[in-house]
This record gives structure tokens, C-alpha cells and sequence, in this order.
């Protein structure tokens, strides 16, 4: 077979021929113009690919089918599978260099893989995040597996054990949503390792969407993304003065009083207020450079006038690149603002809650879900909305019901909290 584009069964499928050579049963020929192929791709109806190797084997042609491009199948692979295969039709099995070589690729442990991915992301924003989720989720389960070991078996039976758990922070179960941060994470790890090391292999945690129906992939929980809880104007008053009545570290306090401040006024995320720097920050016109972490973008918020205030006495002792919650260059850690405003928001509001009303429970993240449901409230156009949140789409922007023309900027001036 030469090669180009071989039409076998128009009612089925085309034939396409990638332009590698066979090699023969000993002395492998090299390629020439017109020498046969040793990687068919079968283009369905569907539009999905079916992969086959060709190779000779006493001199006769064998054609066999490796798997689909849905399951992850792709050329690099067949051709690793094909030098596999025409080594154990020569030998009875791999050659003793092709197992050396196989032992090197596949014999990789995910907890190396998991410190060396670990080490590198050590200084991102969430890199202690995540370290703690590897070593109090992952490690026990997949530390001692091979890369090559674990299987979608093995992600299905973690999500349905982290299912049936109980978060030995909060003393509730898991929702949805940190379950499928903890597969996205294996996924994470797999991915890494599968690329550094260059290997024949597929992560078993990958997502399984409508666009992606392989055998391999793992459906993720469902996740409830439609916070109904918000805080009024009223509650934001019992909140500062919670604030202004707690005992202990003065600083702490301080800090934790800026937290509320920037994210009622901006509305951003929490990991993005903790990198919030002086040099972000332009009180001549109330404006404030925001980094969101989550869609790798930056965008620009505006300050309403109390928090303009409170930020004066802060910027004129620290330096441009120090970050305004906690004045040092490096960012303070999520965790260390979440034990100590967390309990001060479960006091005030979450009293009589059930353990698993995600919807109705206040947690850091409500401040900025009663950013933009007072801008709502307000009047302000949605699309003013999704700008100064940032959201991808609009979709995300439609919980905060219809709204009436307004400025964005005059609108978060106007919150007064």
C-alpha cells in the first residue's frame, strides 16, 4: 500500500495513510517515496478515528487495529505499540533493550512524579493548596502505584470512598466541587509525569464530557454552583462589627477586616485579594489591578470609598511589590485567613444550618456572591456585572437576576458597605 489517501468503503469510512514505513521482518528497509505505511487512520461517519499498525511478519501483511482517538489513541502511540509488537513477533517477546526501555517509561511512581510536580508549583499562589490536598487526599491512596499501575477503576472507587467521607476541617462531607479539585488534581499529576517522561500512557482521571465519550474517561460529580445565600447591608454591619470586636492579634484582626473591605468592594476571589500589591493600587482614581487565578487573566476593579480610606494608612508603609494583606512580598496563605474568619461567619449566620445546605451556608466565597447580588440590587446591567467579576460568560452572570442601566464604577461607589 503507498501512500495518500485510500478510499476503501465510501459508505463507512476514508482511509487515511500516515507516512511512516514498515518495517519488514529483519533488516528493516528504509523509506522511500513509495513505501507502504505502517499507522492507518480510519475516518468514520461519526467524524471519530479508528487507528491500525501494519507490519510484515514472514512475509505476510498484518493489519491490527489498536483503538480509537476517544480513547486516546494517537499516532506516537501506534507507533510505540507497532516497534512492541514486531519485537515480539522477532523475539517471542520485547527484545531485552525494548524491556529496559519499557521498565525506564512505565515504572514511575505517581508519589515522585507528585513531589517533583509539587516542588515546581511550590511558589505559584495556590502551591500549598494544593501540596496539602495531594498529602491529605492522594498520597495514601496513590502513592505506592506506578504510573502505568492505576486505572479508571481505581479514580471511580476514590471518588465514591471521598463521597462517603467526612472533612475532618469542617466535619461535613465533601461537595461535589473539591471532590472533582481532587481528581482534576490526579489528572494534573498523571499529565505531568505522562509528559516529562515521555510516555505511552493515559491519564485515568481524565474528564469524560459530551465531546469526549472514550472508555476512559471519568464523569465528574455534578457540581451546585448556585449560591442562593447573600449578605444584606444589615448583615455587613453585624460582620465590621464582629470585626471590631474580636480579641487576639491585632494585625490578624486588621488583616481580616481588609479581606472583607476589598472583597465586598471588588468582589474578587480570595486567592486573588491575598496578591493584591501596592503597585495594583491607584487611589487617585479608586481603581485596583486584580489577578484572577482561576481564569489566568488580569482585569481592573474599582474601590468604593471606605476601602479607599482604609487602604491609606496601609500603602504608606509598605513597599510596591509588597502585597497590601499582610505587607510582605510573599502572600499570605489562604488557610491562615480562612481558620480565623471562618468561625466569626459561622457564628453570625450559620447557626441551625443543616451540615450539607452548601447553598444557604456563608463562607469566605459569599462576599463575593453579595458583590455582585447588590449590584443587582442596585440597578446595574449585567453586563457591567460580568465585567467587573470577570466571569467568562454571561451565563455565569444571569443568578443575578435582570438589572437597569447604570456605570460600574458609580454603581460600586454606590454600594455604601
Amino acid at each position: 500500500m503507498g501512500k495518500g489517501l485510500v478510499v476503501v468503503d465510501t459508505l463507512d469510512a476514508e482511509l487515511v495513510v500516515e507516512n511512516l514505513p514498515v518495517i519488514n521482518e529483519g533488516k528493516p528497509k528504509k523509506s522511500k517515496k513509495n513505501s507502504a505505511t505502517g499507522v492507518e487512520i480510519r475516518i468514520n461517519k461519526d467524524g471519530s478515528k479508528t487507528y491500525y499498525i501494519l507490519y510484515r511478519y514472514n512475509k505476510k501483511l498484518t493489519r491490527e487495529k489498536v483503538g480509537k482517538d476517544s480513547e486516546g489513541i494517537t499516532v506516537a502511540y501506534c507507533k510505540q505499540f507497532r516497534g512492541d509488537r514486531i519485537s515480539i513477533k522477532r523475539h517471542g517477546e520485547l527484545a531485552p533493550s525494548e524491556i529496559k526501555k519499557a521498565k525506564l517509561r512505565n515504572a514511575i511512581s505517581f508519589h515522585s512524579v507528585a513531589q517533583e510536580y509539587l516542588a515546581e508549583i511550590a511558589d505559584l499562589p495556590d502551591g500549598k493548596t494544593t501540596k496539602g490536598r495531594y498529602n491529605n487526599h492522594l498520597k495514601d491512596v496513590f502513592a505506592s502505584k506506578n504510573l502505568d499501575e492505576i486505572t479508571k477503576e481505581d479514580v471511580e472507587n476514590f471518588i465514591k470512598m471521598k463521597q462517603k467521607a467526612v472533612s475532618y476541617k469542617t466535619g461535613r462531607p465533601y461537595e461535589n466541587k473539591t471532590i472533582n479539585d481532587m481528581v482534576n488534581l490526579i489528572h494534573t499529576m498523571m499529565k505531568y509525569g505522562i509528559s516529562k517522561y515521555n510516555l505511552n500512557l493515559i491519564s485515568p482521571a481524565q474528564g469524560k464530557g459530551k465531546k469526549d465519550r472514550g472508555s476512559l474517561g471519568v464523569v465528574r460529580l455534578t457540581e451546585d454552583n448556585a449560591r442562593q445565600r447573600y449578605l444584606d447591608p444589615t448583615e455587613v454591619k453585624l460582620l465590621y462589627k464582629a470585626l471590631e470586636e474580636r480579641e487576639g492579634k491585632a494585625r490578624l484582626t486588621e488583616e481580616l477586616k481588609l479581606v472583607v473591605r476589598l472583597g465586598l468592594s471588588t468582589g474578587a476571589r480570595l486567592t486573588s485579594l491575598l496578591n493584591i500589591r501596592k503597585k495594583d493600587i491607584k487611589l487617585s482614581d479608586g481603581t485596583v489591578t486584580i489577578t484572577d487565578f482561576k481564569n489566568d487573566s488580569t482585569y481592573t476593579s474599582f474601590l468604593n470609598g471606605s476601602t479607599i480610606e482604609m487602604l491609606k494608612s496601609i500603602l504608606i508603609n509598605i513597599n510596591p511589590m509588597d502585597c497590601v494583606i499582610g505587607g510582605n512580598i510573599k502572600p499570605k496563605h489562604r488557610s491562615s485567613i480562612n481558620k480565623s474568619l471562618q468561625p466569626i461567619l459561622d457564628e453570625l449566620f450559620n447557626q441551625g444550618l443543616e451540615v450539607d445546605d452548601a447553598q444557604n451556608r456563608v463562607v469566605i466565597h459569599t462576599l463575593r456572591h453579595t458583590f455582585g447580588s447588590l449590584l443587582a440590587i442596585n440597578g446595574t446591567p449585567i453586563f457591567t456585572i460580568q465585567k467587573l467579576m470577570n466571569h467568562n460568560s454571561i451565563e455565569m452572570t444571569m443568578r443575578y437576576a435582570k438589572l437597569a442601566p447604570d456605570q460600574g464604577k458609580d454603581a460600586v461607589r454606590g454600594l455604601n458597605i
